[in-house]
């Protein structure tokens, strides 16, 4: 009879012990299913977060995009114009009276302090370094125009450099040879005989050598620029409205 009571009470014993070891793997179960679905939240609450961002960087770029794409152009323009006046100078025909008028009072200008550069600024890129390494449509238009924007900013910023040293050399040389520097710095007007240099072969030469820089191969960096800006205004502008 103690033998039967001893092996009754061992079972029920194994069976106790056996219900717990199940609901302690149970209770281990839950909370292990409670903090994977924990982490796949916060995960997804971080990802949705950092889409969200990127999208709002993504139209802060669009923007700013914009406001480049009328700069560059204003300043196409510009350069546009100021081709023509080379071109009044080293054409061979015969110059109407307006042309001549506008000519002469631009001519001296021209390889000098008349010389425009873009000097665009990098606020675009400065947006784009905040963009979340989300790999989505919206993150390889944005890896794209930072890019573009790099390799644009670092030719025009050659070609600028390559300007800026042609300008400082025209103005040097009119200091160290011409009496009349002063003059065409502060605005005075010059003698016929002082104006002349301006029609001669040698001036014609330096402006024909900034015509080739600026408007050769400055403007053609400045078209292309105008060209990537459009182009990725109008990738932007569809994946966002997807």
């Amino acid at each position: 009879m103690k033998l039967f009571n001893k092996k009754r009470l061992e079972q029920i014993q194994w069976s106790g012990l056996k219900k717990y070891t199940l609901y302690a793997i149970g209770e281990i179960l839950l909370v292990v299913v409670g903090i994977l679905i924990a982490l796949w939240i916060n995960n997804w609450n971080q990802e949705t977060t950092a889409i969200k961002q990127q999208r709002d960087i993504a139209l802060r770029v669009m923007s700013q995009l914009k406001k480049d794409q009328t700069n560059i152009r204003k300043f196409i323009d510009t350069l546009e114009f100021q081709s023509d006046l080379f071109d009044l100078l080293l054409t061979e025909r015969t110059l109407s009276q307006t042309e001549m008028k506008t000519l002469h009072e631009e001519l001296p200008y021209l390889v000098t302090v008349q010389v425009f550069i873009l000097n665009q600024q990098d606020e675009t890129l400065q947006i784009l370094s905040h963009n979340k390494a989300i790999d989505n449509p919206v993150l390889k238009i944005l890896e794209s125009i930072e890019s573009d924007y790099k390799y644009n900013l670092e030719m025009l910023q050659i070609s600028e450099d390559k300007m800026v040293d042609e300008i400082m050399g025209n103005l040097n040389y009119l200091k160290n040879n011409k009496d009349w520097y002063y003059k065409l710095i502060l605005g005075y007007d010059l003698t016929d005989e002082e104006f002349s240099y301006f029609k001669s072969n040698d001036y014609k030469n330096r402006v024909a050598q900034m015509e080739l820089m600026s408007h050769q191969g400055y403007l053609s960096l400045l078209y292309q620029f105008e060209f990537d800006i459009n182009n990725h205004i109008k990738e932007l502008d569809a994946i966002l409205k997807e």
